[in-house]
């Protein structure tokens, strides 16, 4: 007769009525305390099996069905389902949340089993599901069908503090970028007003409607600062008007809501760690020329992981159809350059447009923009 659970393991016997068989022995000859200390297991279970033995020999040593049993302190079926149904209507809530909204007296841990067995337990959301979702937003847009428009301070920028105080760099960028294609498009300024706002605006819907695209087609996305929209409300900004008089319309987010123009604000992260903490500018026309540089290069060449790991410009000509890059070669306004002919081309509008957006100090230079930076023109 084995006496030990170590005996019994050394013979490698494995068969559960056999233990349950050698529990009975050991019950009735040393009593039920001795045979669960020499079996490694409880008085318990000891006893259950003593018992049954018992009272039905050997077939008491096998296992019973539990079909049709229910404890009395089971959860009745009409309270499960209107935890499910509160569970799948309501967005998910927790268990305690159902707990209060239903007035149930079972904790929170028995209303967490009921909905782990119904499979109803989501993982929440990582930041990476967001994007792929999001994505899929976005590609239900047309190019230029919504752009977000925002400022920028140059100011905040540690590496440029130098080149700002010697007037290298202006003190505002103006960007505006493609909701669908992520493409974006520059602009400098050293006011951030409205009139800014509305000469960079113009500037890009005229770009746009050489492109052949039509202005009622497009929407401006911005916040509600100064430089777009009057807070008090006393009647539409420059800005606006300029949009409404090319048939462009505008949106707005809410309030003390940044995120809703997080592509605009995406970049303007990119382009401080990718430009302006990596180049230094002697000049404000090597920071301008330079700036077109790398706004050709972000267009043209940089991948995007989250739109398909393509760049703006095959992406825009993908749903656009085949286009020369070269007229997706866009080149940023210095709207500083352009404020009194602005406000004077409200009363007495001219028949040209702008001369690409160059200062007079650039533009009036003997060569032309894609001489003085032939580097630039490689890849368009």
């Amino acid at each position: 007769m084995l006496t030990t659970m170590s005996e019994i393991r050394a013979l490698g016997i494995q068969s559960t009525e056999m233990l349950r068989y050698q529990m009975y022995v050991l019950a009735e000859k040393h009593g039920v305390s001795e045979a669960a200390r020499r079996l490694e297991t409880t008085r318990k279970t000891v006893r259950l099996w003593r018992d049954r033995y018992r009272e039905d020999k050997e077939h008491g040593l096998e296992n019973k069905s539990r079909i049709g049993q229910r404890h009395p302190l089971t959860m009745p079926e009409d309270i499960q389902t209107a935890i499910l149904e509160e569970r799948t209507k309501r967005g998910n809530p927790g268990a305690r949340t159902i707990i209060n909204n239903l007035g149930l007296k079972y904790s929170a841990k028995s209303v967490h089993k009921v909905i782990k067995r119904h499979g109803l337990i989501q993982k929440p959301k990582t930041r990476h599901n967001k994007r792929k979702d999001m994505q899929a937003v976005k590609a239900a847009y047309h190019p230029m069908q919504k752009i977000q428009l925002d400022y920028k301070y140059y100011s905040d920028v540690a590496n440029q503090h130098i080149a700002l105080s010697k007037g290298a760099l202006p003190k505002f960028e103006i960007t505006a970028r493609d909701y669908r294609a992520g493409m974006v498009f520059l602009g400098f300024t050293n006011y951030k007003d409205s009139l800014s706002s509305s000469i960079f605006a113009d500037y890009v819907i005229s770009y746009l409607k050489n492109l052949g695209l039509s202005p009622s087609d497009i929407a401006f996305q911005t916040d509600n600062g100064v430089e777009f929209v009057d807070p008090l409300y006393n009647g539409p900004t420059l800005f606006e008007q300029t949009l409404a008089a090319n048939g462009v319309r505008h949106l707005r987010i809410p309030p003390a809501a940044p995120t809703f123009n997080s592509d605009v604000e995406s970049f303007h992260n990119t382009i401080e760690r990718e430009f302006l903490d990596v180049e230094n500018f002697t000049s404000l026309s090597d920071f301008y020329v330079k700036s077109f540089i790398y706004q050709t290069y972000y267009n043209h060449v940089r991948k995007i992981r989250t739109r398909g790991n393509s760049s703006p410009v095959e992406i825009f000509k993908q749903l656009k159809g085949e286009i020369k890059p070269s007229k997706l070669c866009y080149i940023p306004i210095f709207c500083d350059a352009f404020r009194n002919k602005f406000l004077a081309r409200q009363h007495d509008p001219p028949q040209s447009g702008y001369f690409k957006g160059l200062p007079s100090t650039i533009s009036g230079r003997p060569k032309r923009f894609a001489e003085a930076c032939p580097n630039c023109m490689q890849w368009i």
